[in-house]
């Protein structure tokens, strides 16, 4: 009868009010190898303005507590829609409240492994990794991409020869008569759920003094033993490219809580905010996801078809960390790898029409290779002050929150024109393909150029006038023509 009577509730009105998740209370207790998890989670919240509310919680965790402000009549977890439906005794009226919940478990991982632990040479490494739909398999949370926590307390409790790390700043490190070790971090910036993570391992931290124009900061190492010496030796490749990109995007946004970078065993990397995980000792990858703490963590993606504006960026700064570092070969050749890796996929567009296959949203063509170089020929089009200018609108303009490409579009008009920004994001972004330049010669002498669809596009050509090597370039626009 109790669960009839609170799916019946689940179609009708009551869960009216629109829910802001403020701040978070965590903590998660793991002792690797054992991939067991015990969680106590709170979330204050305001808004709510019905006797019932939705979370998300995967399968494979049993609830053992649950409360809240404003008291718990009754509640049910539905494993296989992954939701936790709670009802008040008393109706919320918008005000701020809480709740808490209790739970253990082995999470089931999805996704490109949302929870996971593995080996490596001198021990074992528990990990997150939520994108874009993994955060329920092992945190009770409020999953999407409309609202982000304003600030969170998170507790890593691990054996005491293991190292727990989180979001934000390390404020107590301590261990217990139990023979626990309890590490608690704090983060205050706004923060999207699924850029919230942790990893134990038994890790050595690195502390890399950094000076730039804007800020002291520290960038923070989390290794493994047996890779020290290679951290600290790409440490010292990677500290110029950080200069670099605040040169052209302005200050790292989250300064006051430093950077993270963490090894994990995966060989991949992940922006966590203030915390990047990685399984791979790759400038590159580095410089990616340290680009991602600009684009995807201070401005997400307002929705996973959007994921571009994350990937893409991240994508092209990743690879002008050999620009920055006046590595004029690498860049060419980088260049030209990405445009060979866009040409895979000529049916689909940058932007996602499908969100409900990750494979499909992280796709390398479309997602990361063409959405890179159609960045890249953006700032070709309009040169390097108003494209670098039309970024740091961007990011002032959506700082702290969510876009979607159509924002993104109107920061560019800013400093570009409103008819020619629509045939970029029209033409790059919403159609497959690339573009093809027809070229042909004149009756009356010269060639002309003709581009097969409204893409703006930097052409360059090389002529011979007599003796000489004439050089030039010229932006296309669609079925214009332009003789030589």
């Amino acid at each position: 009868m109790r669960r009839k009577s609170l799916l019946l509730l689940m179609g009708g009105t009551l869960l009216a009010g629109q829910v802001d998740v403020v701040a978070g209370k965590l903590q998660f207790q793991v002792a690797p190898p054992d991939p067991y998890l015990r969680a106590q989670v709170v979330w204050y919240v305001t808004g709510q303005t019905g006797p019932l509310m939705q979370w998300d919680l995967g399968a494979g965790l049993r609830l053992t507590r649950v409360e809240s402000s404003w008291g718990i009549d009754t509640f049910w977890h539905d494993t296989l829609a992954r939701k936790v439906w709670l009802r008040f005794r008393s109706v919320p009226q918008g005000e701020l409240g809480w709740v808490r919940v209790d739970y253990e478990g082995i999470p089931r991982s999805s996704g490109f492994g949302s929870y996971e632990v593995r080996a490596h040479a001198t021990g074992w490494c528990l990990w997150t990794l939520s994108q874009p739909y993994g955060a329920p398999d092992w945190l009770f949370c409020r999953d999407g991409l409309v609202d982000k926590v304003d600030s969170l307390d998170f507790t890593v409790v691990s054996p005491p020869s293991y190292l727990g790390v989180a979001n934000g700043r390390l404020v107590a490190d301590s261990v217990s008569a139990e023979g626990w070790r309890y590490r608690h971090f704090r983060h205050r910036y706004p923060i999207a759920v699924y850029l919230i993570a942790f990893a134990v391992s038994n890790y050595v931290v690195q502390e890399i003094p950094v000076e730039t124009p804007y800020h002291r900061l520290t960038l923070r190492n989390y290794v493994y033993p047996q890779d020290t010496a290679t951290a600290r030796r790409l440490s010292e490749q990677f500290l110029p490219y950080l200069r670099w990109i605040e040169a052209r995007l302005g200050p790292y946004p989250f300064a006051a809580e430093d950077y993270q970078q963490v090894q994990i065993g995966w060989p991949g990397g992940m922006e966590h905010q203030t915390l990047t995980f990685f399984g791979t000792y790759s400038l590159e990858l580095w410089a990616h996801e340290l680009a991602h703490q600009w684009f995807g963590d201070w401005v997400t993606c307002g929705s996973w078809q959007d994921i571009w504006l994350n990937e893409a960026f991240a994508t092209l700064l990743g690879g002008a960390v050999y620009e920055a570092l006046g590595e004029v070969y690498w860049w060419e050749r980088w260049r030209h790898l990405t445009v060979l890796g866009a040409w895979r996929d000529t049916l689909h567009t940058i932007w996602v029409e499908d969100t409900t296959d990750f494979r499909r949203i992280f796709s390398y063509p479309t997602t990361y290779a063409k959405g890179a170089m159609a960045l890249q020929g953006l700032r070709e089009c309009i040169g390097e002050e108003k494209f670098w200018g039309g970024l740091r609108v961007y990011l002032s303009r959506y700082g702290g929150g969510f876009a979607r490409t159509e924002d993104f579009g109107q920061a560019v008009q800013s400093v570009w024109g409103s008819a020619e920004t629509e045939a970029f994001i029209q033409g790059w972004i919403f159609l497959p393909g690339y573009p093809r330049l027809t070229l042909s010669w004149r009756s009356g002498g010269g060639f002309s150029f003709q581009l097969n669809r409204p893409y703006p596009l930097r052409v360059p050509w090389i002529g011979i006038e007599g003796t000489d090597t004439v050089r030039g370039t010229f932006v296309l626009m669609g079925s214009d023509e332009v003789p030589l």
